[in-house]
């Protein structure tokens, strides 16, 4: 289903943030320049709308909460996404393959669907108020927004989706000066199907194994919010947990087969940041990890020609001459490609309850705040570990549907995901075979939850000794060297409806290095998990030997240049073409008229009050110019055929993107209003004139 919105008028769906001090209130748009209406704000529309329908008695309480939800743990019945124009995906594509960056634009983009307003308030005398002249962008009337609608569940949706048609017939309003003339919408909900539901790659795959490995992957269809532990609003995670996944598990296996899910050794990673990188053979991604806390750069040191190198401290000696200092939260593969995490600031506010208030104010039912989420785009992977019969359904549970929500907001602008299995493997029993291994390291790429020899949660790195002897079955097993992280762990239990206790742990990228006198074989440490709560991501950890004191960290080089002879799907090219070439003309009509600035006379304001007046009527420059030859007054006429050279010649040199009727209108206009701006009496001639 979709949700389409017709701007009956302008609308201004303001962002809370403002462009270089030009524009005091900016509409809300993404990177490519596409101004969109988030969902929050559409949900909150259509919950007004379907609250006046309620206070009329025609619609019940509990008709109005199964569609919308209510206190408590009932949740929303209904999922929006935020609402873009019509053809929108195509339109990004056009604009990410344009050679050239200027052409392409953000505000360039912007300007082809919006432009801005002034206004100013008023004393009671009439008179306008100082320093209240305000500039407001507004999206430009007759646009078409479109937002993808769905219902939780698979069916016995009838009744909510008719209260919803009706809910939206009801929204007239919406946006910034909603009573000044703005924001006069029409919403009408269709039966269209949902653009990319269908299912996943999925195969027959026989599971005649113990134990399997399903590696899977998350692509963000639009921001997704992951709230930190510390319940911070202005920070977002910058991984998926893996309790994240295992809710989703939950919801399409089902309680009872969760439940028994549960009681088997399963095991669920973090999704962390991943690489797509495509070659002849396909797509494969490369998932990035947390890099080790025991690298570290030169002060000030960045990457150059998307390289970097540092240096590993686990293996230097001794005292270093330069001032050093740790690379950062990053994630990186096995050869050394960091995956950059990219986030976004969304502004948001909470309207009163006291509807005729209009907007956010001070009191305590009404708020504004912010939201860090994950940018859209962007791709996530991860692996589970699981017994035969439950890696079936597991599987086959992810390779269902490929749609799904998760995180914070995901019934309204937040959480649109795409989940797809991308290999499954059978994991061979470990074996103590693999060779001998005197000094290693082991990296946390979770947080892990350990205990020491008291019972008590710890996140010293003696305890993550213990683990690891115990794993290796090396008793005697010696801790050399330590850097360490720390983070917290938190959460919330929906089923109790209480909070989880707050822990202090080891954190990700905290590393160890060990010695071992008669040598451990780390085929022992391979998809090992340490500590508890292993299924919700906690604990992964890897193993390995290190050689090289100073590590390479790269960055991924950008794609090549498409071809100069680039095809578009969209006119988004050709518009943003014949935008360009109309600046430019209007830029040299200014230029042209800034010329004749010493032709001020007596007749000046008679001859442009004449040529402005035909500019309205006449639609070419020949029939503009037979019209001033006609003129009465001879001054009159010699002046205006004068001043109107200039448009004849540039309309005869024609343009390549606009016909000749097209230049005459554009350079004209802008010919003529400089004139009349740069010709206007000052104020002290208007004053001798007066007097």
């Amino acid at each position: 289903m979709k949700l389409r919105i017709e701007l009956l008028s302008d609308l201004c769906s303001g962002s809370g943030d403002v462009y270089n001090s030009a524009v005091d209130v900016e509409v809300v748009y993404d990177d490519c320049g596409f101004p969109f209406i988030p969902a929050r704000r559409l949900k909150g529309c259509l919950r007004e709308a379907c609250l006046e329908l309620v206070e009329f008695g025609a619609v019940s309480r509990k008709e109005y909460e199964a569609l919308f939800g209510g206190e408590g743990n009932q949740a929303s019945r209904f999922f929006l996404e935020n609402a873009c124009l019509e053809n929108y995906e195509a339109m990004v594509c056009d604009i990410r393959r344009m050679k050239d960056p200027i052409l392409a634009h953000p505000q360039r983009v912007l300007g082809l669907y919006t432009y801005t307003r002034t206004q100013t308030a008023m004393t009671p005398d009439g008179v306008a108020r100082e320093n209240s002249l305000r500039t407001v962008r507004v999206v430009k009337k007759g646009l078409v927004f479109e937002a993808n609608l769905s219902f939780g569940g698979r069916d016995g949706y009838e009744k909510e989706a008719a209260l919803l048609k009706k809910t939206a017939g009801m929204v007239r309003h919406m946006g910034i000066g909603r009573t000044r003339g703005l924001g006069l919408v029409k919403l009408t909900v269709t039966e269209a199907r949902e653009e990319g539901s269908g299912h996943s790659r999925e195969q027959a795959l026989v599971f005649t194994g113990d134990r399997y490995r399903i590696d899977y992957s998350v692509r963000l269809l639009a921001p997704v919010l992951f709230k930190s532990p510390q319940g911070d609003q202005a920070r977002s995670q910058r991984y998926i947990e893996g309790s994240k996944i295992l809710g989703l598990l939950a919801e399409r296996l089902g309680p009872r087969a969760y439940a028994e899910m549960m009681r088997t050794s399963v095991i669920v990673s973090n999704a962390c940041p991943a690489r797509e990188v495509r070659t002849p053979s396909g797509r494969i991604l490369r998932r990035c990890t947390p890099v080790r806390a025991s690298l570290q750069k030169k002060k000030d040191q960045t990457f150059e020609e998307n390289r970097m190198p540092v240096l590993d401290l686990l293996l230097v000696e001794g005292t270093l001459k330069d001032q050093m200092t740790p690379v950062g939260d990053l994630f990186a593969d096995q050869e050394g490609y960091v995956a950059d995490v990219e986030t976004e600031i969304n502004y948001h506010h909470r309207r009163p309850s006291d509807k005729a208030v209009g907007r956010a104010d001070a009191n305590a039912d009404s708020a504004f705040y912010q939201l860090e989420s994950l940018r859209k785009g962007q791709i996530f992977a991860g692996y589970i570990l699981a017994d035969a019969p439950w890696a079936e359904k597991i599987y086959h549970a992810l390779s269902g549907d490929r749609k799904a929500r998760m995180g914070q907001g995901r019934t309204a602008e937040y959480g649109a995901v795409q989940i797809m299995v991308e290999a499954v493997n059978p994991v061979e029993a470990k074996s103590s075979d693999g060779g001998s291994v005197h000094d290693f390291a082991v990296k946390l790429n979770a947080p892990a939850i350990l205990y020491n020899e008291f019972g008590m949660v710890s996140a010293e790195p003696r305890a993550l000794r213990d683990h690891v002897a115990e794993l290796t079955g090396e008793p005697e097993l010696e801790l050399r060297k330590t850097f360490l992280r720390f983070e917290t762990a938190g959460g919330f239990n929906v089923t109790w409806n209480r909070r989880k206790p707050v822990l202090n742990l080891l954190g990700r990228g905290t590393v160890c290095l060990f010695h071992s006198k008669k040598g451990v074989c780390l085929e022992r440490l391979k998809n090992c998990f340490l500590g508890e709560r292993v299924s919700e991501g906690y604990g992964e950890c890897e193993a390995g030997e290190l050689r090289e004191q100073t590590v390479v960290l790269r960055r991924q080089e950008t794609a090549s240049q498409a071809a100069a002879e680039q095809t578009y799907d969209t006119d988004i090219a050709e518009r943003l073409r014949r935008e360009q070439e109309k600046l430019k003309i209007e830029a040299d009509a200014r230029k042209d008229a800034l010329a004749l600035k010493d032709k001020r006379n007596r007749e000046i304001d008679a001859a442009l009050g004449k040529m402005l007046l035909l500019m309205r009527t006449e639609d070419s420059a020949q029939a503009m110019k037979a019209e001033l030859e006609g003129t009465e007054g001879e001054a009159k006429r010699r002046l205006a055929v004068e001043l109107f050279v200039p448009v004849e010649k540039y309309v005869a040199a024609g343009s390549a993107a606009f016909s000749e009727k097209e230049v005459f209108r554009i350079y004209g206009r802008a010919y003529l209003n400089q004139l009349k701006y740069q010709f206007r009496p000052g104020r002290e001639e208007r004053r001798k004139q007066h007097d």
